[in-house]
């Protein structure tokens, strides 16, 4: 009797292990694809995260740098030309740059418009920049 029960154990286990393992794999598979699924979710977002962090730090430190220019820019009694704000602020091609320095000593002119026959300053005038005038006027032909 117990080689014959021992020859049906044997033989029901046989079966049974294979159509159960079956059922066991087609019950949990879903679940396993699911969890692929979702890893592979989160490692294009961990991804995308990481690029959206790195684009953001860099775009903080454009705007720190801006904030501060402006900061600085933005100071009471500091007035600035347009030539000097645009020099500040970008690099430029080369026939800007020039239009920029021509820009720049335009504002720095100082322009004289005499009356003819009269003198700029009056002989009794004393400062540095009226004796350098007088002395460029003087070495200046007519």
């Amino acid at each position: 009797m117990d080689s014959l029960s021992t020859s049906l154990s044997a033989h029901v286990i046989a079966n049974l292990t294979s159509s159960l393992s079956a059922h066991v794999v087609a019950a949990i598979s879903p679940q396993v694809v699911s969890i692929l699924t979702a890893s592979e979710n989160l490692k294009m977002n961990i991804d995308e995260i990481t690029k959206f962090q790195t684009t953001l730090e860099e775009n903080s430190k454009d705007i720190k740098d801006i904030v501060d220019n402006a900061s600085q820019s933005a100071k009471p009694g500091t007035p600035r030309s347009y030539s000097a704000v645009v020099q500040q602020n970008a690099q430029t091609p080369a026939p800007i740059s020039a239009a920029l320095a021509r820009a720049a000593t335009r504002d720095r002119q100082i322009l004289f418009d005499p009356v003819p026959g009269s003198v700029l300053f009056a002989t009794e005038v004393t400062s540095p920049f009226s004796d350098k005038f007088r002395i460029i006027r003087a070495t200046r032909p007519p």
